[in-house]
């Protein structure tokens, strides 16, 4: 998020004080931050997973990793859209 922000609107985004700060959750079941895929879905309040309220790096932003990420998304949605646009209709019945 920080990468495409720094991409969008770079006013917005004080890297000197962008930190992560990840409270160690150990687990075989669940992975709070995605890393690996978990076996049990679990919401937690934000303050648990994280002191400074950001998961991972954020302090490794960069205006050319958001505009990839960016691209990346656009593609992944233009082409849901294309798919979804071929499917038959859906009809009474």
């Amino acid at each position: 998020e920080t990468s495409m922000i720094l991409a969008l609107r770079p006013e917005l985004v004080r890297l000197e004080a962008a930190r992560g700060a990840d409270t160690p959750f150990p687990s075989r079941f669940y992975s709070k931050d995605s890393s690996r895929p978990s076996r049990v879905t679990m919401r937690r309040p934000f303050e648990y997973l994280s002191k400074t309220g950001a998961l991972g790096h954020p302090e490794r932003g960069t205006p050319k990793k958001g505009e990839a990420l960016i691209a990346a998304g656009v593609k992944q949605v233009v082409a849901c859209i294309r798919e979804i646009a071929a499917w038959p209709p859906v009809g009474p019945g």
